[in-house]
């Protein structure tokens, strides 16, 4: 799902053509951002993200994206969990004689999609099959929360004893072994 957002600034001097403007975004993961600068900028016009006190784009808080006649398209996977995180477009004008306005599109993937897809990575990575499992009793659930918790529960307790037993393995002296005990160990 996309949400645009146009952003408005007035012609004028950087220290009086600035403007923000706060955001709620849906629940979900945000996969992608696209900004684009119209033609005319001349890199005279600058823009920024925060989320809540702090930048998320451009990641060094210093940085501002700056461009013309372009759009740049950013790769991300922040995760909104609901509307209470609060984003915040920041945007600047050095061009003293026209103002500009700026198009950013947040790309989100709703929650009923992040489950869809983790089910299908799922699928296509565990040899017995999802519905196996949970005919087994694994539970996997559509619901991403449950399946973080049967994750937390279940699965990590199980490499970590796997790995544990690895570790053991590596710690046992070998040294009293032959080569014919060794190769059948």
């Amino acid at each position: 799902m996309n949400f645009k957002y146009d952003v408005s600034v007035d012609a004028g001097p950087a220290e009086t053509s600035y403007t923000d403007k706060s955001i709620v975004l849906t629940p979900g993961k945000v996969e992608q951002l696209s900004i684009t600068f119209p033609a005319g900028c001349m890199g005279l016009v600058g823009l920024r993200i925060l989320r809540g006190l702090f930048q998320v784009w451009p990641l060094t808080s210093t940085d501002w994206y700056i461009a013309d006649d372009f759009t740049i398209v950013i790769p991300c996977s922040q995760i909104i969990k609901d509307g209470a995180d609060r984003f915040r477009i920041e945007v600047y004008n050095e061009d003293t004689k026209y103002p500009h306005t700026l198009h950013v599109d947040f790309s989100i993937i709703l929650p009923d999609t992040i489950s869809e897809r983790i089910l299908e990575l799922l699928n296509e990575r565990l040899p017995a099959g999802i519905e196996n499992l949970i005919a087994a009793g694994f539970g996997i659930q559509g619901d991403v929360g449950e399946t973080i918790e049967i994750m937390r529960d279940e699965l990590i307790p199980i490499l970590q004893a796997s790995l544990q037993a690895q570790q053991k393995l590596l710690e046992r002296d070998y040294s009293d072994m032959s080569m014919k005990e060794l190769l059948n160990f």
